[in-house]
């Protein structure tokens, strides 16, 4: 995958997240803290996008920073899947942790 295309496929992402908040582009600019300018040359994939702004993105959109590098289609049903799955085993482990220490 070309640096383009990465670049790309965040972009795609950002946009993905943002309207299935919808939230326009000036409201979420204004929730990151970032230019507006800047920001709509993110989500278009013209600018590289800091570490920073990717924490930044998680926090505000509520995922996990690799979902903005995910190569696929992203859907609701997707994402609620893997986040229940996620939230399952990690409750088993609590449990498993907690059984262990009561012995």
């Amino acid at each position: 995958m070309t640096g383009e295309e990465i670049r790309k496929l965040i972009s795609k992402n950002i946009k993905y997240f943002r309207n299935n908040r919808q939230w326009s582009q000036t409201e979420t600019s204004e929730k990151l803290g970032l230019s507006i300018p800047y920001y709509s040359n993110m989500e278009r994939g013209l600018s590289w996008i800091t570490p920073e702004t990717i924490s930044k993105l998680s926090e505000l959109f509520n995922i996990p920073p690799h979902y903005l590098f995910m190569d696929h289609d992203l859907n609701e049903k997707d994402i609620d899947y893997a986040d229940f799955i996620s939230n399952e085993l990690i409750e088993s482990i609590k449990a498993k942790k907690e059984e262990l220490l009561k012995k």
